[in-house]
């Protein structure tokens, strides 16, 4: 899946993280900052190759511009989303995006003939509003910079407020010791548990895949637990604080 954004430049920094993000969801984000290259490499590419077009507010004046009546004069038929749009209720945004398409776009696009992007755009939703991107997110209300250095609060105040204790605790808390750096499974298997066997490399990646999904399921964005080879994992850190 595929879509291009327009956005200013000062926003270009938590896209490229934000798009790492959903890269593994199987969305390809292209970053664009100049309107006439945006909408000139939209109408060119926008057959069988752009899914959706995803529109920075902050970057356009809305008041005296609006994206789905330029694409519908234009004749570009693709999907807009005005990610930032200030209206609809934080989680009800992936709806609000199908149903002002509807309203532009109607028959050719419908709230349920946009189903297909729902899983998508709920994941974007929600990295929107957790706290680790929602104050660098241009809005109404200045963004805050985004900056791409570990920031030792933000992980303290992840581990109290989740509570993880045991061996996930201390397998989280040993790579974000190491952070951007690669931990061989030999190292990481002697800490926890004095031994390096094949017993306790699977439960090693049972830990792994459990403490992945609990990041997910928490949107915790700035922590990204990764295998780098057969060998090494590494807990990459980034931090918009």
């Amino acid at each position: 899946m595929t879509s291009v954004l327009l956005t200013k430049e000062s926003q270009v920094s938590v896209w490229k993280y934000l798009s790492s993000i959903l890269e593994k969801d199987g969305l390809s984000v292209k970053i664009m900052t100049d309107h006439e290259e945006f909408y000139s490499y939209v109408e060119a590419h926008q057959f069988n190759e752009i899914d959706f077009v995803l529109v920075d507010m902050s970057s356009v004046q809305l008041d005296s511009f609006n994206p789905y009546s330029l694409f519908l004069d234009e004749g570009i038929l693709i999907p807009v989303v005005v990610y930032n749009d200030p209206f609809p209720q934080c989680d009800r945004r992936a709806f609000y995006w199908a149903l002002k398409n509807e309203e532009y776009f109607n028959p050719i696009f419908t709230v349920s003939k946009l189903a297909k992007y729902s899983t998508i755009w709920i994941r974007l939703q929600n990295l929107l509003e957790s706290p680790e991107i929602n104050p660098y997110i241009s809005c109404i209300c200045r963004e805050k910079e985004f900056s791409p250095e570990g920031n030792v609060s933000s992980f303290e105040d992840f581990l109290r407020k989740n509570h993880l204790g045991g061996l996930k605790e201390k397998l989280i808390s040993y790579l974000y010791d190491r952070k951007n750096r690669k931990a061989a499974v030999s190292e990481i298997c002697m800490y926890l548990w004095n031994e390096d066997s094949q017993k306790t490399r699977r439960h090693l990646c049972t830990l792994v895949h459990e403490l992945r999904n609990f990041l997910k399921n928490k949107n915790v964005t700035f922590l990204q637990l990764l295998r780098v080879s057969k060998e090494t994992y590494m807990l990459s850190v980034i931090s918009a604080g």
